[in-house]
């Protein structure tokens, strides 16, 4: 075992529309995966700092004051090295939540972000997650349930922890936001 073969990312997770709300007819589930996250962290602060916005980065946010702040750091996701976007979107029309979920609609959430996390991490890569603080019941062990599956499913230490927080706090999963 050689410990400077292992890559370690983190993943930066956010979603887009509400599973169990009819009126929207998709759900986009995204992830953005870096080797390099302080590297965008960084080039976001400086944005930030530079045009004073301090507002939250989200396309819902978009609008023809920050515009050009937006377009910087979708700019900057771009021209970081190992950093990569992911998603799983949802026609929820198209979905039978009754038959592969029972409606459980955070059994839903967790299944497409195991999912994404499945074919995202590569053989050589242990991973930490930062998730949005998507609501689930009190008793779901969101966080436990997604690691384990994971590392069960790949027979290996693939997912080192999952934690989830207020995307207000965390540039990364708001950049998720805006490219998804």
């Amino acid at each position: 075992f050689n410990d400077k073969e292992i890559k370690t990312p983190v993943c930066f997770f956010d979603e887009t529309g509400i599973l169990n709300n009819k009126i929207d007819k998709f759900f986009v589930l995204g992830m953005i995966k870096s080797l390099r996250s302080f590297k965008l962290n960084n080039f976001i602060k400086k944005i930030r700092d530079k045009n004073h916005f301090y507002d939250e980065i989200k396309w819902k946010k978009v609008n023809s004051k920050n515009l050009e702040i937006m377009k910087n750091v979708i700019k900057g996701f771009l021209s970081v090295y190992n950093t990569d976007f992911y998603c799983v979107v949802l026609n929820k029309h198209n979905m039978d939540f009754e038959k592969y979920f029972n409606n459980d609609f955070f059994k839903a959430y967790k299944s497409f972000t195991i999912l994404l996390l499945k074919r995202s991490i590569q053989k050589d890569e242990i991973v930490s997650v930062i998730a949005d603080h998507y609501s689930t019941p009190n008793k779901d062990e969101f966080e436990a349930k997604v690691r384990n599956y994971v590392n069960d499913h790949n027979k290996a230490l693939s997912v080192h922890s999952v934690i989830r927080i207020h995307s207000k706090g965390c540039d990364l999963i708001q950049v998720a936001d805006l490219l998804m």
